[in-house]
């Protein structure tokens, strides 16, 4: 799928600061998956999840987005839509809609203190946990 290559790279783009981010993600995500014992198959899927995790971002203000200081409550807030926005984007391609809660979900925490949902512990599905 060299459209996954393809929306990776535009976030790289959008946000050079993190550039490489995902490549890492997705190296170390499938490292974690083969660990728990997964299949090849959820192995391809935890790929293509964490290599677009942060497709979102593609939607925030570049003021935001790139802004060199710390951000402020509201920017933040705006920040954290980017998981909503990623799902949103892909949500269309049925092909990718397995992809979908690592993309969506991948700021939850165990402790429920994560966004967007502020799910916790086992209600986090496995994909986004990786």
């Amino acid at each position: 799928m060299g459209s996954i290559q393809m929306l990776a790279g535009a976030v790289d783009e959008k946000d050079p600061y993190t550039r490489g981010h995902s490549d890492r993600v997705t190296r170390y995500s499938m490292m974690i998956a083969r660990e728990l014992g997964q299949t090849e198959d959820f192995i391809e899927i935890v790929r293509i999840s964490a290599q677009l995790h942060d497709v979102g971002k593609i939607g925030i203000e570049d003021r935001i987005l790139k802004k060199p200081g710390a951000l402020t409550p509201e920017e933040f807030d705006v920040m954290k839509t980017h998981t909503t926005k990623g799902a949103n984007i892909l949500r269309p391609v049925a092909q990718l809609k397995d992809m979908i809660p690592g993309i969506e979900l991948h700021h939850e925490s165990l402790d429920g203190r994560g966004y967007p949902r502020g799910l916790k512990g086992e209600e986090i599905p496995l994909l986004p946990r990786i």
